[in-house]
């Protein structure tokens, strides 16, 4: 854990607290300070609208480039500028105030791509920056202040929590309903997204609990909840409305709303690395893997999807140096920590790890790339002990995840440089899809099902299951059915019947994405079932011929996107291109 703690994630948080800025032909950088107490939204409106330009470290209004404040291997981070005040005027701020934020969020995901990239150039990358102290990073001596925040604001105190009091008081946590409604929106509508293979639902019952000491997952929370809502109102084509939630208009909460939440919490990502004491892996891994849901769903307005997030998850969990995590036979982790506020938190940090697992894998599949996670070298999937319904869906993701390695990664031939070696290692992973038709639990059985129906207009299964653990469970499996059609050694690709095979095996792609749609739509209070669907379809959709059924892949995507403010406009897109072509 102290790998962590001195870790150079620091590297990658330093910086994403400045926003960069065109004006005038040269950049300003803008501080965007936590708001470590409470106060209005009002207030926080106040302090968000005053604009700082930052000279350089030598006094001069020449601010360095964004290239120059990337920490590349074997460099200190650059000092950041010292703060002053500009003469801008206030109305002028307040025109640009929402590209201000919005540059701001770019700003971020260049840095956190920045490092992430130079981590994956050399496999050395991440043990050098974990084998460097962040607080040796920060005490460089430099000219400017040792602390840009402004004197009165209250910092995020060293600790994990921010202060849980010792008795019980009437006051609540909040007196801004807009930060309440935030917080209740996460639990009643966003929890869910995360919670789908977790028994003891951390992210609905110990996350927020944690949040209201913890300020860097409050924002976090609240930076998923605002985006998701305004999303929500994009995808219902209402771009300029009032948001409402049980029945309470929000006025205050704009387009710019959640950019504001997501740069507090990134400063308050920085005050947390600056403490060269205490271990922050769950209280930063979690908050990152919600901001990788914001990411997720924020991917239309910024453009592309750029897994920001994602990177900055792979980059914590590399630095813990423990290749088994991920391994099928302990992935049923450890036992549910009884006190939400303890410290470490060690539930809270297995959990937020296997929702990372989850995330990477869409992304992995969606990019047909390796995952980026250590998946254990060591995975045996010839025998497995009978479990609950959570740890058989974990072991499938592993397991999907090492399918997907051995699909994509360019190292795969080196690894197995035979065609013997590499069928060995297919049998090896097909084998246990072999056990699990054969051997699959009985609270698997279906509560209901229907085969697709396409006279009638009815083009998928219909599949409904106990819940959403074994959703998630045979959905995977489904995926990863995929993944051995087609990575299959032994499948003649050329000469003499090939063609027939490559028939045969775009059927079963065909197959395979109806019954992962069905699972989908059977289980639509999951919406994690749903976004596991539209994965299915970006990867197979092609394959499909019936106009019928084109028709009803794409009204899929546009409900998915219309019901759940998931992105699918792209998916739709590639599609019709495909069709077209």
């Amino acid at each position: 854990m102290s790998q962590y703690r001195n870790g150079g994630f620091i590297s990658l948080l330093t910086r994403n607290g400045l926003a960069c800025l065109g004006k005038k032909g040269r950049l300003h950088y803008v501080h965007v300070n936590p708001d470590g107490r409470q106060e209005s939204d009002g207030d926080a409106d106040d302090d968000d609208d005053v604009e700082e330009s930052l000279p350089d470290a030598t006094g001069s209004n020449n601010s360095p480039s964004p290239s120059s404040m990337i920490w590349r291997k074997g460099q200190k981070p650059h000092s950041l500028p010292a703060s002053t005040s500009t003469n801008t005027s206030h109305n002028h701020q307040g025109e640009r105030l929402g590209q201000s934020h919005r540059d701001s969020r770019h700003y971020s995901i260049s840095s956190f791509n920045a490092v992430a990239d130079s981590n994956e150039t050399s496999p050395q990358s991440a043990s050098y920056y974990a084998q460097t102290s962040a607080y040796e990073c920060l005490s460089q001596p430099t000219d400017q202040p040792s602390n840009a925040f402004p004197a009165e604001r209250d910092h995020y105190r060293l600790g994990p929590l921010k202060g849980v009091p010792e008795t019980f008081s009437d006051a609540s946590y909040t007196s801004d309903l807009q930060e309440a409604c935030l917080i209740r929106y996460f639990v009643e509508k966003l929890a869910h997204w995360f919670d789908s293979t977790d028994r003891d639902r951390h992210f609905a019952l110990t996350v927020p609990g944690r949040a209201m000491f913890c300020p860097v997952l409050r924002y976090a929370l609240y930076t998923a909840s605002a985006g998701h809502m305004r999303q929500a109102l994009k995808c219902r084509n209402n771009i300029n409305g009032t948001v409402i939630f049980d029945g309470i208009p929000l006025p205050r909460l704009s387009e710019d709303s959640a950019i504001r939440y997501h740069n507090i919490c990134i400063s308050y990502l920085i005050e947390i690395s600056k403490d060269p004491n205490e271990d922050y892996n769950e209280d930063v891994l979690t908050a990152a893997t919600i901001l990788r849901f914001y990411e997720q769903i924020d991917a239309p307005s910024i453009g592309t999807d750029t897994e920001a997030y994602l990177k900055a998850v792979q980059f914590i969990v590399h630095t813990q140096n423990n290749d088994s995590f991920y391994a099928a036979q302990t992935i049923h982790g450890p036992t549910h920590d009884t006190n939400i506020h303890s410290s470490p938190a060690i539930s809270l940090r297995h959990s937020a790890c296997l929702i990372a697992l989850r995330q990477e894998i869409w992304s992995a599949f969606l990019h047909q790339r390796p995952v980026r996670l250590p998946i254990s070298p060591k995975n045996d999937y010839n025998a497995f002990p009978t479990t609950c319904d959570f740890i058989w869906a974990n072991r499938i993701l592993v397991w999907c995840a090492d399918l997907l390695n051995f699909t994509f990664d360019s190292h795969t031939n080196t690894k197995y440089p035979t065609q013997a070696s590499r069928l060995e290692k297919w049998n090896s992973l097909k084998a246990f899809e072999t056990h699990w038709n054969n051997h699959k639990p009985l609270s698997y059985k279906p509560i209901y099902h229907v085969p697709p129906e396409p006279e009638k207009g009815s083009y998928f299964p219909t599949i409904w299951l106990m819940n959403d653990s074994q959703v998630v469970a045979e959905q995977h499996m489904e995926l990863a059915r995929i993944l051995l059609a087609v990575s299959n050694p032994g499948m003649q690709r050329l000469g003499a019947g090939a063609g027939a095979l490559n028939r045969g095996l775009e059927a079963e792609l065909r197959a395979i994405t109806r019954r992962v749609i069905g699972l989908g739509l059977g289980n639509r209070a999951g919406p994690p079932a749903l976004v596991t669907s539209a994965v299915g379809i970006s990867i197979c959709g092609e394959y499909f011929d019936d106009p019928g059924e084109r028709e009803a892949l794409v009204r899929f995507l546009v409900d998915l996107e219309f019901e759940y403010a998931w992105p699918t406009s792209a998916i739709v897109a590639a599609l019709r291109s495909a069709w077209a072509s």
